[in-house]
């Protein structure tokens, strides 16, 4: 089953698998410079605090809190990216 082979391959269920792959993208809107609320509707949480909750319980802190923590940094990797 699809289930049984996502398992075996990820060591999660589909649902987590799915669930890392959104927060992985919020990631990298986030450090873009996409307000959080819109990398939670742009990742299919319907509820930022939901999508908060989870990236927290993920990356330790609050989306937002990791958009701050970039800095400078953020803005040198949009530019690496915008110019590749």
């Amino acid at each position: 089953s699809l289930y049984a082979a996502v398992r075996e391959a990820f060591d999660v269920t589909p649902v987590e698998y799915i669930t890392q792959c959104r927060l992985q993208r919020a990631i990298v809107l986030l450090s873009m410079g996409t307000k959080a609320s819109a990398v939670a509707r742009q990742c299919g949480f319907d509820d930022p605090k939901y999508f908060g909750k989870l990236f927290k319980k993920r990356y330790g802190m609050l989306p937002s809190r990791y958009f701050a923590s970039l800095g400078s940094k953020a803005d040198d990797g949009v530019r690496a990216l915008v110019h590749n």
